[in-house]
C-alpha cells in the first residue's frame, strides 16, 4: 500500500526541466516564425526577378527560401501547440514534438547547406531543436509512456 502511494506521488511530480522544455518550445516557435517571415518576404525579391526573366542562381535560391519559409512558419505554430500539449501531459504532444524537432533539424540542415540565412541562425535553431529532442526522448517520454 505504501509502495502504491509513493508510486502515485512520483507520477504526479513533473520531471525536472519540464517547464524549461515547454518554455524552449515556445521560444523556439517564436524564433521559427520570425525566421520564416523574413525568408518568406525575402523570397518575393527572387520571385520578382524570376518572373521578369532574370533567372540567376541567387534568384532561384530566394525562391527556394520562400518555399522553405513555409516549413519554418508551420513549425513555429506547431511548436506552440506542442508546448501547450506537453504542459498538460497530452500523449499526442510527445509524438508531435519528436516529429517536429526531427523536421526542424532537417530543415535547418537544408538552410545551412543552401546558405539561405546567416549561419548562426540555423545553428542556434538546430541546437535548440536537438536539445529539446534529446530531453523529450530521455526524460519526458519515459514518464509519459509509462502512464
Amino acid at each position: 500500500m505504501e509502495h502504491d502511494a509513493s508510486l502515485q506521488a512520483s507520477r504526479k511530480k513533473p520531471p525536472p526541466g519540464k517547464a524549461i522544455v515547454v518554455a524552449l518550445l515556445g521560444l523556439h516557435g517564436l524564433f521559427l516564425i520570425s525566421i520564416g517571415l523574413i525568408a518568406f518576404f525575402g523570397g518575393f525579391v527572387g520571385v520578382y526577378d524570376v518572373s521578369h526573366g532574370h533567372t540567376t542562381p541567387s534568384a532561384l535560391v530566394a525562391v527556394l527560401g520562400a518555399a522553405l519559409a513555409w516549413i519554418f512558419l508551420l513549425g513555429g505554430i506547431v511548436s506552440f501547440l506542442c508546448a501547450q500539449g506537453l504542459l498538460t501531459w497530452q500523449r499526442w504532444a510527445l509524438w508531435l514534438t519528436i516529429g517536429l524537432e526531427i523536421t526542424n533539424l532537417m530543415a535547418g540542415g537544408c538552410a545551412l547547406k543552401l546558405q539561405l540565412f546567416a549561419p548562426w541562425t540555423s545553428i542556434v535553431s538546430m541546437s535548440i531543436a536537438g536539445g529539446i529532442l534529446l530531453y523529450v526522448l530521455i526524460a519526458i517520454s519515459i514518464r509519459m509512456l509509462s502512464n
